[in-house]
This record gives structure tokens, C-alpha cells and sequence, in this order.
């Protein structure tokens, strides 16, 4: 029992899947019984690789959304001493004979994968969402771009992620293999860890930035604000200009990863512009 279930996890995360050019059904909106497993349409899920011993690691949310009817609740179970980890993706699996295929051609280049989650690990358990192009290249599939997006820590609100795709390669995909996961370890998954996920997507265009998803999901505190300014939710590797209302640039500062905390103890009382690609916030100064 627990040597077949760690095989078909194995074989959940080997998979070199493929999708249409827009993520179909990112927003969990749409379930569909296949077989004996409830998943969202179109995706793949640890239940089935459970699912026939009456468990669900993967379940519809209702309450719990961040936009939609439906969310997608992923939730590591202990199944039979194998630690299971919460588990979506978009792959096909065999169920007779565990083997994995291609789902549908993917031939884009997205500039940025991004969705909305909500996190209680346990034991220092850390959430999952990757993203990976692939090609064949007639004897072996070679990576053409990955983007890869983790957290370790509590998310009691639904907080947005927007991670870029690196490409190591100038060719184009043939196909997308992604996962979103309750635990990044496919091998020792926590038990009793829960994420909840909704509203996934591929952004494409000039500058890769989600215009409606950074002013949405930005979070700049304290504001007003006399002494320092805190943001995140942030792309990484991400540059914010501050502007006075008037138009004068006051500072550039580049944000690493995610997070930044801006010094506007010598800022002068009055309205500030925190801009960025996509992003325009109000900064209040009130000392």
C-alpha cells in the first residue's frame, strides 16, 4: 500500500503535462467526477491517488474564496502512514498503469504565473505553486522556463503571489507540467497542513506585470503613515519609484523578494505616490 501511493507521487510531479494558452479553469469555478475522484475540471489531484482508499485530500470551498463560488481547499492527510500531501495539477495519469502523458499542447511564453491563497502549515511545513516548460527535443524533454512560488508561513487572509518565469531557453514550449501543493515535500507531506487556493493565472504582455492584480493585492502600511512604510505582496526583484502628489521623484528603491520597508521619517506631511509597472498606490504622510 504505501510503496504504490509514494509511486503515483512520484509519477504526479515527473509529469510533463500540458495546458491551453490560458490556464483552464485557474478559478476552480467548474467540478467533475472522473472516476472516483471529485476534482476541479480539467485538473489532476491527489485524490486520485487516494481516493480509492476513502480519502480527499482535495476538496470544493465554498465559504472560503477569494473571488468566484468556489475555491480549492488542499489538505495533507495521513494515509495509512504515508503523509499525502493536498495536490492539484493539471497532468494526465493512467490509473491503470500509473504512466503519464501530455494533456493538451501549451506553446506559450507566459511572463508571470500568479493566484491567491491562503496557508496554515504545520511543523514548518511550506506551500507549493510551480509551473514548468518543457520541449521534446526528439530523444529527452529539456526545461525551457520555470516559475516557482513558496511560503512558509501562516496566510490567514487570501494574499495574491505573482512569481516571473525564468527561461534558460529561446525555444518554444510544447507543453506545461503545474502543480500547487499544500507541501512542497511530495515525500513527507505534514499532516494537517491546509492551504486554500483560487483564481490562478498566466499573465502575458510588455511588462509581465498584472496591472489589476498589484493595485489589488499590495499591502502598504502603516497609512497614514510618520516613520516607516512597510509593503508586500510584491513581485520580486521589483522596482517602486515615491513621488510627491506634485510630481517631484523623491526615491527609487528596489524591492528583492516581495517584501520592503521605506524610511519617510523626513518626508514632509502630505500625499505620496508609490509607483511601480502596474502598481499606483497613495501614500499619506501625517506626523
Amino acid at each position: 500500500m504505501k510503496k504504490t501511493i509514494l509511486s503515483l507521487v512520484i509519477a504526479t510531479l515527473s509529469i510533463f503535462s500540458t495546458v491551453a494558452q490560458n490556464l483552464l479553469n485557474g478559478d476552480f469555478e467548474n467540478w467533475s467526477t472522473t472516476g472516483i475522484s471529485y476534482n476541479p475540471t480539467g485538473w489532476e489531484s491527489s485524490n486520485d491517488l487516494v481516493g480509492q482508499y476513502g480519502f480527499s485530500p482535495v476538496t470544493k470551498e465554498e465559504s472560503q474564496v477569494q473571488n468566484g463560488a468556489y475555491a480549492v481547499k488542499l489538505t495533507n492527510m495521513n494515509v495509512y502512514g504515508t503523509f499525502v500531501p493536498g495536490l492539484v495539477g493539471i497532468v494526465k495519469i493512467d490509473p491503470f498503469t500509473y504512466e503519464t502523458s501530455p494533456k493538451i499542447a501549451f506553446t506559450a511564453r507566459p511572463e508571470r504565473f500568479t493566484g491567491y491563497f491562503k496557508y496554515a502549515p504545520v511543523n514548518g511545513d511550506i506551500f507549493l505553486a510551480l509551473a514548468t516548460l518543457t520541449k521534446w527535443n526528439g530523444t529527452s524533454r529539456i526545461t525551457i522556463g520555470t516559475a516557482q512560488y513558496t511560503n512558509g508561513s501562516p496566510v490567514n487572509n487570501y494574499t495574491g503571489f505573482s512569481v516571473p518565469f525564468t527561461y534558460v531557453s529561446g525555444d518554444t514550449p510544447d507543453s506545461l507540467t503545474l502543480i500547487v501543493s499544500s507541501s512542497v515535500s511530495m515525500f513527507n507531506a505534514v499532516p494537517g497542513s491546509v492551504a486554500y487556493v483560487d483564481n490562478l493565472n498566466f499573465v502575458y504582455g510588455s511588462n509581465g506585470i498584472n496591472e489589476f492584480y498589484l493595485n489589488n493585492s499590495v499591502n502598504i502600511y502603516p497609512n497614514p503613515s510618520k516613520n516607516k512604510v512597510y509593503l508586500n505582496n510584491l513581485p520580486d526583484d521589483y522596482t517602486i519609484q515615491i513621488y510627491h502628489i506634485s510630481g517631484q521623484l523623491l526615491q527609487t528603491k528596489l524591492i528583492r523578494s516581495g517584501k520592503g520597508t521605506i524610511d519617510v521619517s523626513t518626508f514632509a506631511n502630505g500625499i505620496y505616490l508609490i509607483k511601480g509597472d502596474g502598481l499606483s498606490k497613495q501614500l499619506i504622510i501625517a506626523n
